[in-house]
């Protein structure tokens, strides 16, 4: 789209829509979710790359008020969840998407020069929002992420484990730092540390293991590494309602949130369990995420490259 009055295309005529009844954030998201409907086959990176010059120019260029800005780099961030959603875990679009956000916090810190009216001087302001500036810190883009997360039981299978792919590739790269692995925790927390069924069939209404186990998953496969260096480090500066613990981690013994070794070997020994399950779908699922921390844990130096110290982590003699 090349220029800002192009964004939201005008949703198709049959669907019936009253637009004066239509906010302009409502029909973003009726546009973005129509588009992100179409699984693989969206133009949704299109319109990502380019909203981002767009919303540049708006910065520098205009004299649109910064608030109104900010609102619009979180249409930006909606549209971009909705791609890492609809994208699949092993489609090459997730990674240009991730090249797409790079990119734009490649542009640096975004300054508004104006001239200092009856003088020849000039005035320069950074532009600024309540949570950063833009480009640099990617204003929202974790908070938003992590927003989404925390609805994420409302997503299908396939969509939540798209987006923690996605999520998961934003994190190996550093994309705000350690935040987005707080996304991590949270889906740990989720599927290995609370008291959850099986499946679907299983008497109950909440999520079934069987349908979060694939995000666990494309967590491990995709950013398996920086959660090791993190719990290798007892990372632990998320906060304490992302830090916290699970009951059944705690009915275990683990001590502290946030990442550590200790609590690392607990979603491992629950997962190795849960491997020997009879519900053939959350056994493999489980078995495939068991191999996976293994495999990360040892090729990462630190305590949970040696197997005598993770036995020790929990005061177990493995050799008895």
């Amino acid at each position: 789209m090349a220029s800002d009055s192009s964004y939201p295309p005008s949703p198709p005529s049959d669907m019936g829509l009253d637009l004066s009844k239509i906010s302009h954030w409502e029909l973003v998201k009726l546009w973005t979710d129509q588009d992100a409907a179409r699984g693989d086959n969206n133009t949704l990176l299109d319109t990502i790359e380019s909203h981002i010059p767009v919303l540049s120019s708006r910065c520098v260029l205009s004299d649109i008020p910064f608030p109104d800005i900010e609102r619009g780099l979180r249409q930006l961030w909606y549209t971009v969840i909705q791609a890492g959603k609809a994208f699949s875990y092993d489609n090459c679009k997730q990674d240009t998407l991730v090249m797409r956000i790079l990119y734009a916090r490649e542009m640096g810190t975004l300054t508004r020069t104006r001239d200092v009216l009856g003088t020849d001087e000039k005035t320069s302001a950074v532009v600024r929002t309540a949570d950063g500036v833009i480009w640099t810190d990617l204003p929202f883009l974790v908070r938003d992420i992590y927003e989404a997360w925390q609805s994420s039981m409302g997503m299908s299978v396939a969509q939540r484990k798209n987006f923690a792919a996605f999520t998961a590739r934003l994190a190996s790269v550093g994309v705000g730092n350690d935040a987005l692995a707080g996304c991590a925790l949270w889906i740990f927390r989720e599927a290995l540390e609370r008291p959850r069924r099986a499946t679907a069939s299983d008497g109950g209404m909440e999520v079934p293991l069987a349908e979060l186990l694939p995000a666990v998953w494309a967590w491990l496969w995709f950013a398996g590494d920086k959660l090791v260096i993190l719990s290798n480090r007892s990372f632990d500066g998320l906060g304490s309602e992302i830090s916290a613990l699970g009951d059944l981690a705690k009915s275990a013994g683990v001590v502290s949130g946030g990442f550590s070794p200790q609590r690392w070997i607990f979603w491992r020994t629950r997962l190795e369990a849960m491997g020997r399950w009879e519900e053939e779908v959350v056994a493999a699922e489980a078995h495939a995420c068991y191999r996976m921390m293994r495999q990360r844990g040892e090729n990462t130096d630190g305590p949970l490259m040696e197997e005598d110290d993770i036995w020790a982590l929990f005061g177990y003699d493995h050799g008895a």
